[in-house]
């Protein structure tokens, strides 16, 4: 089963060393208004981890998680001559559980096009190295970050770029949790019991000894199945005799 994919409103800067995006809850949607980071060639040359938790998912419980897929849709403008913008080298496209990054970093060493274009991380059978829990991904902290880099030409000077992106989606494959065992029916034995021992007989028979409710695990010791049927407004009540107990 597949849900998402999913977009959260709730996009920050990461801490540390880079460059600012500027307004990163424009990641939040596909509509051309992107979160930007505006990169030079003057250290650093790198942004701050674009940040976006809380997700919205309600896996549920006992789900076996199978894969998490990321798409980003970025692109790269305002380039210098031989300039190019990068997912960052160290860590750049990670998930977070517990609002901290793990597991592969997920980076492609490919430059960002000059036109919005989606690229996908993860799939449906890649678990970004890691177990998961449905616990712990339908939680507030579990979250995606990504950084960019500027790749130096060295053929211009100065040299900048802009790091745009429009939307990031999250989407989780899982197996649904097994089915809960359903009720006994009324006079219906556990199927941990004997079939071969038991068969159902409806009331009203004349029988020397009876036990309600429960299958009879002894030999009763008439059962007088030519006896007339008293009416009763009452439904049938039905009893669990040992096979052949009247024969």
């Amino acid at each position: 089963m597949k849900a998402g994919p999913n977009t959260t409103p709730n996009w920050l800067n990461g801490g540390g060393a880079g460059i600012d995006w500027t307004v990163p809850d424009y990641a939040h949607m596909s509509d051309n208004r992107r979160a930007r980071a505006n990169l030079t060639d003057t250290p650093p040359i790198f942004s701050k981890y674009l940040v976006g938790q809380d997700w919205g998912f309600a896996i549920p419980s006992g789900a076996i998680i199978r894969g998490i897929e990321a798409k980003v849709e970025r692109r790269a403008t305002l380039l210098s001559l031989g300039t190019e913008i990068r997912d960052g080298i160290t860590n750049g496209v990670r998930l977070q559980k517990f609002a901290v990054g793990v597991g592969e970093n997920k980076k492609k060493d490919i430059a960002w096009p000059g036109t919005d274009t989606v690229e996908t991380y993860g799939g449906p059978t890649d678990l970004w190295g890691l177990t998961w829990t449905p616990e712990e991904i339908n939680a507030h902290t579990f979250g995606f970050i990504l950084f960019a880099q500027l790749i130096l030409g060295y053929q211009s000077s100065p040299e900048v770029g802009s790091a745009q992106i429009d939307q990031i989606t999250l989407s989780v494959y899982y197996d649904p949790p097994p089915p809960e065992p359903s009720p006994l029916a009324p006079g219906r034995k556990p199927a941990s019991w004997e079939e071969s021992r038991f068969e159902k007989v409806a009331y009203p028979f004349r029988v020397g000894r009876l036990i309600l409710d429960a299958p009879i695990r002894e030999r009763l010791s008439t059962v007088d199945r030519s006896s007339p049927v008293i009416a009763s407004s009452r439904p049938p009540l039905i009893f669990t005799l040992p096979k052949g107990a009247g024969a």
